[in-house]
């Protein structure tokens, strides 16, 4: 670092010094003696940066013919899906061996002399410009670190001694540095349980989120961080609440409790976020339907909608819960209504008691509705024959998505011709 810092100095100064002869050149003429020693002094910074460049560039060890550096950044960055699947079949050859080494590839920074000569070089005259563009690597430190994580990654359990180091990749400025870490923790198994669960924590989203998500891919054996995730659901930033759900459903069984204590207690972003994750656990219905029916109490429109959804993923619901999706064809808020219309077709075989609903639903302001409800109805069948004038009016009269769906309900109905 020092060394890169040096040379940058003396780059800068020949910047300047460049600077002042120019002006002095226009008033003077003496243009060609002082650009000449201009550019000897520019090349011999230059000349040390790369040369400091290079060489941290060649260091650590070799694997394979390749640094291990240089496997991390085809891993990373690589266009071809042919060359990143090579370096993750390199990666899991080398195993645990490897991981001294990519961990000192988790810190991996861009030197200032690096950065600061790719941000001056378009100043450069032509020659010094190609010579650096052709000679000097674009600063990769992120890349570096990202692919390092993968890699700890692929390797998996066996890497689990870095632990530690990729908690604090957690924090990398770079996002997707970021991501990487939370993956890679995620493939270590339950010990990395706990950082991840402080990383829950953090005071920026993007960890939390990434933190979430981590605790997900190991699954049930991260149970321990259910009580955490709970809290999670109730996050400012919807993205964790989310990912907090999804990873509580990737718990098994055992994160049913605690789903349900937020459905009941909680309201918002949270109470919604806990009832999409029922719709991937799956329990049985009997567990979770009463609070679910509570759920379509709820003042806020979104909440409710969730709530049919739920509930039209749940198995063997019985004629409550019907009669619960009829009364929500009048619900005051359209796509609530269209939620209910839309379960209603997906019962169809139970859905008979709520023909006069949906019927009603013919006339709805919303020409979705009004679509929806026609193909329900032809859904149910013979038993929707109190429709029929409805479905006739709307074939003479309706839009053409509306018009169609009457009709193909008609037929379907009992073969009744528009």
């Amino acid at each position: 670092m020092e060394d890169g810092r040096r040379a940058w100095a003396l780059l800068e100064n020949w910047l300047s010094f460049h600077a002042i002869c120019i002006r002095f050149d226009r008033n003077y003429g003496i243009v060609k003696r002082h650009l000449l020693i201009g550019l000897a002094v520019a090349a011999v910074c230059v000349a040390a940066g790369i040369l400091v460049v290079n060489r941290r560039h060649s260091e650590g060890s070799r694997y394979q013919g390749k640094s291990l550096q240089a496997w991390c950044l085809q891993l990373y960055g690589s266009p071809d899906q042919r060359a990143r699947d090579e370096a993750e079949a390199a990666m899991k050859s080398f195993g645990p061996k490897a991981v001294p080494d990519l961990v000192k590839l988790l810190q991996a920074q861009d030197s200032v002399f690096h950065q600061r000569l790719w941000s001056v070089a378009p100043r450069f005259p032509f020659q010094l410009r190609r010579f650096v563009f052709k000679h000097v690597r674009w600063p990769d430190a992120a890349g570096i670190r990202g692919g390092a994580a993968r890699s700890l990654g692929i390797i998996g359990v066996e890497a689990k001694a870095a632990i530690p180091e990729l908690a604090q990749a957690l924090r990398d400025k770079n996002r997707q540095v970021c991501w990487d870490a939370a993956s890679a923790l995620g493939r270590m198994g339950k010990e990395a349980t706990p950082a991840l669960v402080e990383a829950l924590g953090d005071k920026m989203a993007t960890v939390r989120h990434a933190a979430a998500y981590g605790l997900g891919q190991i699954g049930p054996a991260a149970d321990a961080a259910i009580p955490a995730l709970a809290q999670a659901l109730k996050d400012q930033d919807e993205g964790v609440g989310v990912s907090s759900a999804y990873s509580l459903s990737r718990m098994g069984n055992a994160s049913l409790p605690a789903l349900l204590t937020v459905i009941e207690h909680e309201r918002g972003p949270a109470r919604r976020a806990a009832a999409r994750a029922l719709t991937w656990l799956h329990p049985p219905a009997a567990a979770v339907v009463s609070a679910l029916l509570n759920m379509l109490q709820d003042r806020d429109a979104s909440a409710r909608q969730q709530a049919i959804e739920t509930l039209s993923a749940l198995r063997g619901i019985g004629t409550n819960v019907i009669d619960a999706f009829t009364a929500a064809l009048k619900d005051p808020a359209s796509d609530v209504r269209l939620a209910a219309v839309k379960v209603l077709g997906q019962f169809s075989w139970k859905a008979q008691q709520a023909v006069p609903g949906l019927t009603d639903c013919l006339s709805d302001e919303s020409p979705v509705v009004r679509e929806s409800s026609a193909r329900t109805l032809g859904a149910i069948g013979v038993a929707a024959n109190p429709a029929v004038p409805e479905l006739i009016r709307l074939t003479r009269s309706a839009p053409e998505p509306v018009r169609a769906a009457a009709e193909e309900a008609l037929v379907k109905i009992g073969g009744v011709q528009p």
